[in-house]
């Protein structure tokens, strides 16, 4: 075999080697994605690109009629099963993963109908879990968000959910987790708005984590946590609540 032949056949096996490497299919795709591309910059694309997607989606469904419970938040939400979970044409689901609460703030009035039944707001969890936020800087946000439901929406009533614990949370962690949750209950004790807890919850062990039995990871619920989050909703969720009947 001539020599510029079995460089020919090498030159072809290694271009195969980093296609299938740079898909994931063999070792070494993440190191070699990563000298075209830092996988900080490469998530907070994906993290765009995935957000872009679901504005996308909310502004082609742009539901005009009716009067639903509108479900705002990052992926706990994104991830509810509202249509098993609500009576059918009660919940929608405008969720995005990974979304902090500034996000959150520019994109409300996307796909909501003119005169939604409720609102329940997840808010703060990325800029809290991910973002360092204090909970003063919860507080302070939490209202910046609820100033700009009011004046989307000023007659229509809004319920706040606790921000939900992780699976094995150090004691430090469920304290700061209590704390930014206070902060946002007094929040709503000011604004005269329901705050739906999950600390006596069948979700949070003794410790203060996630019960691991009610989750498919670390952060996130399966279907049977999601029913004692919806059984919490039903019970705290004030107005709201009446809003989600058939």
């Amino acid at each position: 075999m001539s020599l510029g032949r079995i460089a020919l056949i090498l030159t072809f096996a290694g271009a195969s080697y980093l296609g299938l490497a740079w898909g994931g299919w063999v070792p070494g795709g993440w190191r070699l994605q990563n000298l075209f591309e830092p996988h900080h910059q490469r998530e907070v694309r994906r993290r765009e690109e995935h957000g872009a997607t679901r504005l996308a989606a909310f502004r082609a469904e742009n539901p005009i009629g009716g009067h639903p419970v509108v479900f705002f938040g990052s992926s706990m939400i994104e991830q509810m099963p509202l249509d098993f979970l609500a009576p059918t044409g009660t919940a929608l689901n405008r969720g995005v993963a990974f979304e902090a609460g500034a996000d959150l703030l520019g994109r409300l009035g996307v796909g909501v109908p003119p005169e939604p039944g409720g609102i329940v707001l997840y808010m703060t969890s990325i800029d809290h879990r991910f973002g360092g936020a204090s909970s003063g800087e919860v507080a302070v946000l939490g209202a910046r968000i609820l100033d700009r439901v009011g004046q989307l929406w000023p007659h229509t009533p809004i319920a706040v959910l606790a921000l939900l614990p992780e699976v094995g949370l150090d004691p430090s962690r469920v304290e700061a987790l209590k704390t930014a949750n206070g902060a946002l209950e007094a929040l709503c004790g000011v604004r005269k708005l329901p705050f739906i807890g999950v600390s006596n919850s069948p979700l949070t062990l003794a410790d203060g984590s996630l019960d691991p039995a009610l989750s498919i990871d670390a952060l996130h619920l399966n279907s049977a946590g999601y029913e004692h989050l919806w059984r919490a909703i039903l019970l705290g969720g004030g107005p709201v609540t009446r809003a989600l009947q058939p």
